[in-house]
């Protein structure tokens, strides 16, 4: 668990570190642009199918839900499926992201994507990890106190601040799920 989280981390570090990233970021700022989700899940996908690496990835893959734990729903899509080549064959690391202004608001967002993705039937895809990727506005500060009030450890995350930009990320996987 700890390698798939490490792999993840590295490509995500190397992914907010792209200057064209970080300019897009700039933009973002200065033009007040919300709703960019989408736009940077495409950036994401087209970071990691051109990466050294070459991991195996898809995007939105519809998956069931186990009935015994969703009983209103049948199909989840989780953001992104990734596996590192010369990894276990068709056991996946799923990653959900989220962006929102604030840390409180984009955490609460991210909580309930995982928590879907826990109640996904274990017979649909084999997962080794289950991660969240939070995007919003915080300085050093507040992005440590957002790990805290998560009962989040610096074991299960990896964070840093986008270029010189206000935003911040947070990616992070929670044992229990």
């Amino acid at each position: 668990m700890r390698q798939d989280f490490q792999y993840l981390a590295e490509l995500i570090d190397e992914f907010f570190s792209d200057e064209h990233i970080t300019k897009r970021f700039d933009f973002i700022k200065v033009q007040k642009i919300s709703g960019w989700e989408t736009w940077l899940q495409i950036e994401f996908a087209n970071f990691l199918n051109e990466h050294s690496t070459e991991p195996e990835w898809a995007r939105e893959t519809t998956l069931s839900y186990d009935g015994r734990k969703e009983k209103e729903k049948w199909l989840c899509r989780p953001d992104f499926i990734i596996r590192k080549k010369r990894t276990s064959l068709n056991t996946y690391v799923m990653l959900e992201i989220k962006q929102a202004p604030s840390p409180a608001e984009c955490m609460k967002l991210i909580w309930g994507d995982i928590e879907k993705m826990s109640k996904i039937r274990k017979s649909e895809l084999n997962t080794r990890l289950k991660c969240g990727l939070a995007i919003f506005h915080a300085n050093q500060v507040q992005l440590h106190k957002t790990i805290t009030e998560n009962d989040l450890s610096i074991e299960t995350t990896a964070h840093g601040i986008i270029g010189d930009t206000d935003f911040a990320y947070l990616l992070f996987y929670d044992e229990n799920f």
